[in-house]
């Protein structure tokens, strides 16, 4: 992938029809932000219930996959 790739802009249609575009930087920020938030939010919402989580750390898991 080029830097000019990255500026490439990615047309879509959402769940209600609606048009949309985003350039494929805007588009992976979406993703790694969007994603974060949400894994965040519930494995915040899982401990305040007493539960235990899992690994999901990507150093972490990285780590015990190459020991």
């Amino acid at each position: 992938m080029t830097s000019f790739d990255l500026g490439e802009t990615i047309k879509f249609i959402f769940v209600d029809d609606g048009n949309g575009e985003m350039t494929v930087v805007e588009m992976l920020n979406y993703m790694f932000f969007h994603g974060t938030y949400y894994l965040g939010t519930v494995g915040w919402r899982v401990s305040e219930c007493g539960a235990v989580l899992s690994k999901d750390v990507l150093t972490v898991l990285l780590k015990d996959h190459n020991d």
